[in-house]
């Protein structure tokens, strides 16, 4: 998800390799799709210099913050449809060289 002015906003699709994972606008600790932007953008602290450290509880919040101009975040495909087209944002498809599925999953016993 992209701010309507974020140059992203106007494309079609991002590849993973062009999100600066500094701008990338997290939910906190312990949320299951914080580790998983992190795992496929990478540490917010990568490239020598840091962004601001600014997480939200929810996924709600995190949105709002985005279409403020905060940042970028990374949304379920769910939750991106239901901000298409409101509040100055753009959801904006990752283009992906493989193919897996975008949650992993498993069995307790």
């Amino acid at each position: 998800m992209a701010p309507s002015g974020h140059p992203f906003a106007k494309r079609k699709s991002v590849r993973v390799d062009e999100i600066d994972p500094r701008s990338l606008l997290l939910l906190a600790d312990g949320h299951c799709l914080r580790d998983q932007a992190l795992d496929l953008c990478g540490h917010p602290d990568l490239g020598g210099a840091t962004g601001a450290d600014m997480r939200a509880a929810s996924l709600e919040t995190l949105l709002h913050m985005t279409a403020a101009g905060f940042g970028l975040t990374l949304a379920p495909h769910m939750a991106a449809d239901g901000w298409r087209g409101k509040d100055g944002l753009v959801a904006v498809p990752l283009e992906r060289r493989e193919r897996r599925p975008p949650r992993a999953s498993g069995v307790a016993a």
